[in-house]
């Protein structure tokens, strides 16, 4: 038999864009039609700061203390063309490259600080759910800037994972074409064409 463990509360504050960029290779002209592209896209959480908030007014003996827990998450979507070098070999190269980093800020109230798995958990899964849709329409909206294909960032599902053990739900992302599933860890493989 086993006891499920009950997820932590946190409160979501904000969530906010901390660093983005977005550039082209000086030889990838994105105006040119027909030409292949491979994207790829990668997440990862990289700290958890915590902070403890003073209670504003201190009425009688309450042993709850109040956090402030920034979640720091790294993303990144590459596109890569063809290259042909000589007796027909042929590589990648990249053509564009999107990166952001995104803040969640939550509220925590505990009895003690969170801990370290419990920070983990969190960045792991809750925090990529709240921060995905920004990723998505800051990718979206930078290809569009930058002339190059239209391509959506995969929605992201969770999963629950049947286990004797206790375990936390998996994120998964799928991916329209041909319906696969993948897991959000893998690179997306995507092709695209421009128009002329």
């Amino acid at each position: 038999m086993t006891v499920k463990q009950k997820m932590p509360e946190y409160n979501l504050r904000d969530i906010y864009l901390r660093s983005g960029s977005a550039n082209l290779a000086d030889d990838f002209d994105p105006t040119i039609g027909e030409q292949q592209l491979r994207g790829e896209f990668r997440h990862k959480p990289m700290v958890a700061n915590v902070k403890e908030i003073e209670p504003e007014s201190k009425s009688g003996p309450d042993i709850h203390r109040e956090f402030v827990v920034d979640f720091i998450t790294r993303f990144e979507f590459r596109f890569q063309t063809p290259t042909v070098a000589k007796k027909g070999e042929g590589g990648m190269r990249d053509a564009a490259l999107v990166e952001a980093v995104f803040v969640a800020s939550y509220t925590r109230v505990t009895a003690g600080e969170p801990t370290e798995e419990e920070l983990k958990s969190w960045a792991n899964l809750q925090t990529l759910v709240h921060v995905w849709p920004y990723w998505r329409e800051y990718c979206a909206s930078s290809f569009m800037r930058m002339r190059l294909p239209g391509t959506l960032i995969p929605l992201l599902q969770v999963k629950q994972v049947e286990s004797s053990s206790p375990q936390q739900p998996q994120l998964e992302e799928k991916a329209k074409a041909g319906k696969q599933r993948k897991t959000l860890t893998s690179k997306m493989k995507v092709t695209a064409k421009k128009a002329r």
